[in-house]
């Protein structure tokens, strides 16, 4: 860069003229018409104008992209192959086409173990086959039955996300409580602060014979001989637990049987959704 003269007759006296020069090797030349070819490459094929792609590229000593690049977006965009896309993907994987920036912005998402033992040293015990759903606003995670391996639970607990400890929600013998169950669902309305609960996969008020309800399908029967294993039964009844208002700490039944009037087909390993006005 060089000034080349001063203009005395401008309107600012200080104000001179520059001048900017630039040496452009034969490298230098044969990059950017590279990086043009490759942009207007891409523009062709985005448009799906394959013929003049495919006769600019056997004409023009152009790579596009890396040979698996072009593989992935045939696969996925031309082809609709999704399972030659996964196995495109995990050749590009083992190729290293990934490692740079696997290197420059690793993963941030981690597994934590959370013990989350209450004040007397409590947390929910083994089982499956339970319900959770989570209050975003009051940081709170509510959790209800399953099936521990000998006998569905009806224990309803809560862990706090700040304090990051489980608490069981107290049972009073004289309030509605939906019982034990496994395979329901919950799911948490954020407008009303309710917990919504419903279906089951289990059994009668006596567990002491209980089977495994992931194993076992209601047979239909009224009872079962002395001695057998009592089948699990579908119970389509509906609850909701109250977090807010005047009714906090306490469920509702809304219906015994969903099954009345062809409302709701008795059901579990259902999904119950709700959507919030808010």
């Amino acid at each position: 860069m060089k000034e080349i003269e001063r203009r005395h007759d401008s309107v600012c006296p200080s104000q001179s003229f520059l001048s900017l020069f630039f040496i452009i090797n034969e490298a230098t030349a044969q990059h950017m018409e590279t990086m043009a070819l490759r942009h207007i490459l891409k523009h062709l094929r985005s448009r799906r104008l394959m013929a003049p792609f495919k006769a600019l590229t056997a004409c023009a000593d152009v790579q596009l992209e890396h040979p698996l690049v072009t593989r992935f977006y045939d696969s996925v965009v031309s082809d609709g192959n999704w399972a030659e896309a996964e196995r495109v993907l995990q050749l590009a994987a083992d190729a290293g086409l990934f490692d740079t920036y696997a290197r420059e912005a690793p993963a941030q998402a981690t597994w934590t173990r959370l013990c989350g033992t209450s004040a007397d040293g409590d947390t929910p015990g083994q089982r499956g086959g339970h319900a959770m759903c989570i209050d975003e606003a009051a940081g709170r995670i509510y959790l209800y039955g399953g099936w521990d391996g000998e006998r569905s639970l009806d224990d309803f607990w809560v862990y706090s996300i700040a304090e990051g400890q489980w608490h069981v929600v107290p049972r009073n013998d004289d309030t509605v409580w939906p019982g034990r169950r496994s395979c329901h669902k919950m799911a948490f309305d954020a407008g009303t602060g309710r917990i919504y609960l419903l279906g089951c996969l289990g059994v009668g008020d006596d567990d002491s014979g209980e089977t495994d309800p992931g194993r076992t399908r209601s047979s239909g029967r009224s009872g079962a001989s002395a001695g057998e294993p009592r089948p699990p039964t579908q119970r389509p009844d509906f609850y909701a637990y109250h977090t807010l208002g005047d009714n906090a700490g306490t469920w509702e039944l809304i219906s015994a049987n969903t099954e009345v009037n062809d409302t709701l087909p008795c059901c579990y390993l259902s999904a119950v959704l709700i959507m919030s006005m808010m």
